[in-house]
């Protein structure tokens, strides 16, 4: 007894066990490791693919969520366009290649998932189209698709603000401004986190004016579908007035001053480590930004509010040294180009009309350039022979050359 018997076959861990590990290695970002575990699953027949397992458990929706979110989880960096200009084979890495792979898998996830009785939820559908904004070539015509679908056929609800969230992302992100705004008004109550996604749409695709208004028609409670609840917070700010100073003009930069002091005073938020760099970043970065008294006031204000936010050592000194060095050399540069609107332009009109009818800016001083020195007609002591014969020499030598008639062009007054 207590023997293990040979020959008999080795039970494998079920289902559960498996969720259980990729869930993991997803939330500790080990995708290796997680894919690693998936296709050992498949190997040994637990398969969520599968109809069977060997343990006889059928797969849940959080079981396939687990190996969807572990395939999306780590997207490649975004293709800029400047990338795409150069062509393909100058951007698209091994990251990409391996990542529309996933994106396939997922998708047939999703197949096996409605086509059996596992119901996708919101996370299932948000995390797919997530990765499907993400792929190269992004992939957001398919991704509309799917939300239509499985909302027509009463699965996922396209009003479920992740859903419709995930969607104004893919859009946005993608330059499918239309797309952003569809899905924002198909949520019910959208919250924070949706208005926010839409805000950064807008601003992506060069649509300030509707962030704007939609801003101010979503809290103050204009807008139609604005939820009780639903309160701005330093991201909603930041995505306005970094996309404000962006547009480099003085309007815009006053509607960025405005929103500042109205996310303090009206919801009492402060400003985070974020928002004050894209603040001083935007009035010490050139253009016609940040040289007005407006501007250097807005700048010491945000200056003061930095104050009291949790900077690791030595970084707010530095923000500080960089910001009077800047400013300092741009406004040095104005004065050099328009003096005269500074008060530094010479002017030879800029003389007191009394002083110059008496006479007095002419009055000889006595000093000379060598030797010399103040003579009797100033009170000096009588000069010795030796001296006057010095002096002498000297006076004769520069009023030969006329140097003692040079006008130094100072003034008393």
């Amino acid at each position: 007894t207590g023997k293990k018997k040979r020959g008999k076959k080795q039970q494998h861990p079920n289902i559960e066990a498996y969720t259980e590990l990729i869930d993991g290695y997803g939330k500790a970002k080990m995708l290796d490791r997680a894919l690693d575990a998936f296709k050992l699953m498949r190997q040994r027949g637990v398969n969520p693919n599968a109809y069977s397992y060997t343990a006889g458990v059928r797969p849940t929706v959080v079981t396939y969520n687990s190996f969807i979110s572990a395939m999306l989880g780590n997207a490649p960096p975004p293709v800029s366009t400047a990338d795409v200009e150069l062509g393909p084979e100058n951007f698209i890495s091994d990251e990409h290649t391996l990542y529309n792979e996933r994106i396939v898998d997922s998708l047939r996830l999703l197949s096996r998932m409605t086509k059996s009785d596992v119901r996708p939820n919101a996370l299932t559908v948000s995390t797919i189209v997530d990765g499907l904004g993400k792929c190269f070539p992004p992939r957001i015509e398919q991704a509309k698709w799917i939300v239509a679908k499985l909302d027509q056929d009463g699965k996922v609800s396209c009003q479920d603000k992740r859903v419709g969230t995930a969607l104004i992302h893919a859009c946005g992100d993608n330059g499918d401004f239309q797309g952003s705004l569809e899905a924002f008004s198909s949520i019910a109550e959208p919250d924070t986190i949706a208005l926010n996604a839409f805000l950064d749409a807008c601003c992506k695709c060069d649509e300030v004016k509707t962030a704007l208004k939609t801003f101010d028609q979503t809290i103050s409670g204009a807008g139609k579908k604005k939820s009780k609840a639903l309160r701005p917070d330093v991201i909603s700010y930041t995505i306005l007035i970094s996309a404000l100073f962006k547009m480099g003009t003085s309007p815009a930069s006053d509607r960025a001053h405005v929103l500042y002091e109205e996310m303090k005073s009206l919801w009492g938020i402060k400003p985070d480590i974020a928002l004050v760099d894209i603040v001083l970043s935007s009035m010490v970065g050139g253009g016609s930004l940040g040289l007005d008294d407006k501007d250097i006031r807005f700048t010491r204000e945000v200056l003061r509010d930095a104050e009291g936010l949790n900077w690791a050592p030595g970084q707010l000194d530095a923000r500080m040294k960089e910001v009077r060095f800047l400013l300092f050399g741009r406004t040095s540069e104005v004065w050099k180009n328009n003096e005269a609107a500074f008060g530094l332009e010479p002017s030879q009109e800029a003389v007191d009309p009394l002083f110059e009818r008496k006479g007095w800016n002419k009055v000889d001083s006595g000093f000379r350039l060598w030797g010399g020195g103040l003579d009797k007609r100033f009170g000096k002591k009588k000069q010795t022979k030796s001296e006057e014969e010095e002096v002498a020499v000297v006076d004769e030598f520069l009023e030969s050359h006329g140097w003692n008639d040079v006008d130094s062009g100072f003034r008393l007054f």
